[in-house]
């Protein structure tokens, strides 16, 4: 979740993204209808979207996510202007080549999530009304096709996975028949550019394969949001592995190839991207069943520099480096100075610059390994459930000798309570017993909601775990050190693992619920100390 202040509505978007820009030659896009209905020459690279709501809440809480950023987020180059409560309008800017963008509106009683394809100089109205979310403009028909196709965003939502891989892929080949049909029925009926044609297609197709390797472990509103990636990793390494000889797996993956991927036009297209990592990490690779080794980076790195050429390569291996960062690698002296080497061969002029500032971002963090927190950070002052004040150099002094994991959470963070809930494994865990202290570090502005919320759960924490909250939210300089992305925004839950001497082992470690990448890294920083 991200933090910026108590008035803001905080929206947690799980995605599994894969990011990437291209450049395709609009020159060979030999449309069926007219592509932009601008006539200024200075609006000929930007696209103009009006809105109108009977739900003001909506545009209080709009996003438009462009998958051109290396995690989908609102456009660098979007300005937005409300006329009124009722009234948005979008600009978004520097666009080279027409693209998909997905639309997430957070209404009083209504989410609203679809996606709409445009092209520079298209200018479109939109209008949330009666609980729909609808386009209008000389190009409609490439802004309503997925309000058609699906218009709450279910389908995929609803086929989730139940321990029969057989069963499982026949209804995902079943709902992807469905919605090629719907889309052929579609361009036969509509102006639509050739351009849509073949993004949409293959998104559609990409959208298909990724529900095959990330199958939904539950059921969700939102298509896009819920493939989990531990289930996705459970499936992989243990279930397809385990039943080869019950399940063909080329068969299962339609015999897909490497060479299915080799399509950098497509590298703005949100599925396309998801997939190629995916399949690259469970498929294609062949890496070993232990998640996130050393030796797995190393295998996919290989396999990614003999196979990808360029912007696909480009984009690979950042996501690489980002993905394995993140689940714990680069804790060691060793594994950080082969990850710091990578990022500063990679890191080129021509490198897509959200991917530059992706990588900087790792080797900042990597930088961080081993550092310890200043005066002024430890000097913060904090309060206990007692209503004591306490400064954070007391509390970490309260654990000498342990490994400390600082849990920053919220009391509207739901994620944040899910995963507390979730650590209990690692907490009962023999081996970690007496060498791990949980420190739970909130930012909420209510000491009453704090207190209360403590008070009233029914987690099992332990009878030993801490709980402290920062006083000053929009002064604290612990929280200031842990802005580290690009935006200088804050998201929670968010885990620092401490040594026993207070230094910073993994600025940001996995979530606990990924319990055996967890335990490895825990287990790594236990090693070290022997």
């Amino acid at each position: 979740m991200q933090f910026k202040n108590s008035n803001i509505k905080l929206v947690y978007i799980l995605f599994i993204v894969f990011l990437f820009s291209c450049n395709e030659n609009r020159k060979n896009d030999k449309s069926k209808i007219k592509e932009s209905n601008f006539s200024i020459s200075d609006s000929l690279n930007s696209v103009l979207i009006k809105g109108f709501t009977d739900d003001p809440k909506s545009f209080e809480y709009f996003n438009i996510i462009d998958y051109s950023s290396f995690f989908g987020q609102d456009s660098k180059t979007t300005e937005k202007t409300n006329s009124s409560k009722k009234t948005l309008q979008i600009r978004i800017s520097e666009m080279g080549e027409p693209q998909l963008f997905e639309i997430f509106a957070f209404g009083d009683s209504t989410n609203y999530n679809t996606r709409i394809f445009v092209t520079p100089g298209d200018s479109l109205k939109m209008n949330i009304v009666n609980k729909r979310i609808s386009f209008e403009g000389e190009n409609a028909a490439h802004y309503n096709f997925y309000n058609q196709l699906d218009p709450l965003n279910t389908e995929w939502g609803s086929n989730t996975f139940k321990g029969d891989l057989e069963t499982y892929k026949k209804l995902a080949d079943n709902i992807y028949k469905r919605r090629l049909f719907f889309f052929k029925q579609y361009i036969k009926n509509h102006k639509v550019s050739q351009n849509f044609e073949k993004k949409i297609e293959a998104e559609l197709k990409f959208e298909y394969l990724f529900n095959l390797i990330a199958p939904r472990s539950i059921a969700t509103d939102f298509s896009s949001n819920l493939n989990n990636p531990n289930f996705t990793e459970a499936l992989s390494s243990n279930y397809i592995k385990n039943y080869e000889s019950i399940i063909n797996t080329d068969e299962y993956f339609d015999n897909i190839h490497i060479e299915d991927f080799k399509r950098p036009e497509l590298l703005k297209n949100d599925y396309f991207k998801r997939s190629l990592t995916l399949f690259i990490r469970y498929y294609f690779a062949k890496t070993e069943s232990i998640p996130y080794s050393f030796d797995n980076f190393k295998s996919e790195q290989k396999y990614i520099e003999d196979n990808l050429n360029g912007k696909l390569k480009d984009f690979a291996l950042t996501r690489l480096l980002y993905d394995y960062h993140k689940k714990g690698l680069g804790t060691g002296i060793e594994e950080a100075h082969y990850l710091k080497k990578i990022i500063l061969d990679s890191k080129k002029l021509e490198m897509n610059q959200y991917y530059v500032e992706m990588l900087e971002e790792i080797e900042e963090e990597l930088d961080l390994s081993g550092f310890k927190f200043s005066e002024n950070i430890l000097k913060e002052k904090l309060i206990s459930l007692e209503g004591d004040t306490i400064t954070l150099n007391e509390i970490l002094a309260n654990s000498d000798g342990k490994i400390k994991i600082l849990d920053f959470w919220a009391t509207w963070c739901s994620p944040c309570i899910k995963e507390m809930e979730k650590s209990t494994t690692l907490k009962n865990d023999e081996d970690l017993k007496g060498k791990v202290e949980w420190i739970y570090i909130s930012i909420d502005y209510s000491d009453r909601k704090w207190i209360n919320k403590i008070n009233n759960w029914n987690i099992d924490l332990g009878n030993n775990s801490k709980h402290y909250k920062i006083i000053d939210i929009s002064g604290s300089k612990l929280l200031e050190i842990l802005k580290t992305d690009r935006l200088g925004s804050f998201f929670i839950p968010r885990y620092v693992i401490l040594g026993p001497l207070n230094e910073v082992q993994l600025f940001s470690a996995p979530k606990p619920s990924d319990t055996l990448n967890f335990k490895r890294i825990l287990n790594k920083i236990i090693l070290k100390q022997t």
